[in-house]
């Protein structure tokens, strides 16, 4: 298997998605063949498309999902799709999808599985990252054994996708050097500082849902966004976080009587049943730059 020819397709501004693309690059595959996109269907559906009309070789989906109407459409037999979000689990049954329907693992693991099977023997450089993809599948999950995972997840906030990809390609350990613990330290003081703050500006409202009154708190936060929407449920005792950026992130309580997936996927999104998201034009019906430029008062 030449993983040169493959494309990668995989999740935006994400830690897995990061680690799909460390894994495949790792793996022989080229980097300029890596494709990052927003989760939600609707632009997923977009650039798969353009690489089924453009792409010659194996199409590669790790951490994101297309649209069932889409998937119906694909004769292709070198497509391969691997996701653990609940919104994905109408795929099952294409048999080159597989679907983690139980969420016993993060996009990158199933991945890195995946790697593991089909290269019957993965380079060594593959194997080792092994350790970082555990990280990412007890973060990612909210598995939460690892104390170390929340201080990867908070690297990938200070380098950001591609820098990310750079440090774990070239040193695949995940003990940090004094300096990245050093920058990891300031982001906790700052990232703590945030949410603090974000909590005073949550603004409640109370929606009867199946009949029943759910606690809503929404919020503008483009950062931290998972932690900051677990904060909210459990210090403002909300069902529900709505947090709001270049795209909305959804947070449930323990106790949320919402299936948020269902929530993103009327909206054109994808998650899970206590965190999902989508884009925030596929509910303004609006390209965010096209509601700039008509919004914006000039005198």
């Amino acid at each position: 298997m030449k993983m040169e020819q493959f494309a990668l397709v995989t999740h935006q501004n994400c830690m897995d998605g990061s680690a799909c693309a460390t894994l495949f690059i790792a793996a022989g595959g080229l980097r300029e063949n890596v494709f990052f996109v927003s989760p939600n269907h609707r632009d997923v559906d977009d650039l798969v498309l353009n690489l089924l009309e453009n792409w010659s070789g194996p199409i590669l989906i790790a951490d994101v999902s297309i649209s069932v109407s889409l998937a119906k459409n694909i004769k292709r037999n070198d497509i391969i799709l691997l996701d653990h979000h609940k919104s994905a689990i109408p795929l099952k049954e294409f048999s080159w999808c597989e679907i983690d329907v139980e969420n016993t693992r993060c996009g990158s693991m199933m991945l890195y599985d995946w790697l593991s099977y089909n290269m019957l023997h993965p380079p060594l450089k593959v194997g080792d990252l092994k350790e970082l993809i555990v990280l990412v599948d007890d973060n990612d999950r909210y598995v939460k054994n690892y104390q170390e995972s929340d201080v990867v997840s908070l690297l990938h906030e200070v380098l950001g996708q591609e820098f990310f990809i750079d440090r774990f390609l070239k040193n695949k350990s995940i003990i940090l050097n004094p300096m990245e613990q050093y920058v990891v330290d300031l982001e906790i003081k700052k990232r703590d500082k945030y949410i603090e703050r974000k909590k005073k500006e949550v603004q409640v409202i109370v929606k009867e849902i199946n009949e029943r009154k759910v606690n809503v708190g929404f919020v503008y936060a483009n950062t931290h966004q998972s932690l900051l929407g677990n904060k909210i449920c459990t210090d403002l005792n909300m069902d529900v976080a709505v947090l709001i950026g270049t795209n909305v992130s959804l947070r449930g309580s323990k106790n949320c009587p919402i299936d948020l997936s269902v929530v993103a996927k009327i909206n054109s999104g994808g998650g899970h049943k206590l965190a999902s998201g989508f884009s925030l034009s596929s509910i303004l019906k609006n390209d965010l730059v096209e509601l700039v430029k008509k919004n914006i008062k000039w005198e």
